[in-house]
């Protein structure tokens, strides 16, 4: 799930710099990557702390097995629209 994880950020932060910040240099838009990226990792470390705080984990037993197939067949979508 890690690499699955890893895919949707990166293709979700060329989108965004594919959309919103055309006209940039290639340095402009590597720092402009790089400060996406970490907000999103922290983001993501700060609800996983409120997760494990309400003990939110107890819900990832609700998932089935179709709904995991489900998330990495979506990634694996993602990969071949990106490639595209």
């Amino acid at each position: 799930i890690t690499n699955t994880i890893a895919i949707i950020i990166q293709s979700g932060t060329s989108e965004i710099l594919r959309r919103h910040y055309t006209g940039l240099g290639d340095q402009q838009r590597e720092f402009l990557a790089l400060s996406i990226v970490i907000q999103l990792v922290f983001l993501m470390g700060l609800f996983q702390i409120i997760a494990s705080v309400f003990k939110l984990g107890r819900i990832t037993q609700f998932a089935s097995r179709s709904v995991i197939i489900g998330y990495m067949a979506a990634a694996a979508l993602t990969i071949v629209i990106t490639q595209l």
